[in-house]
């Protein structure tokens, strides 16, 4: 997706419309890519 915004230089509506989709959707996608992924909790200690 990055190599497909740098080649409509970096015009997310363009790029939206190429993948037929709104530009609402295509900025979730690129924030969802740039977040790093949920990591799980570590265990919490024994109760006392």
């Amino acid at each position: 997706m990055a190599a497909l915004l740098a080649e409509h230089r970096g015009s997310r509506a363009e790029l939206a419309r190429r993948l037929g989709i709104s530009e609402r959707s295509l900025y979730r996608k690129l924030r969802a890519l740039e977040e790093p992924a949920p990591t799980a909790l570590p265990p919490s200690p024994p109760a006392d």
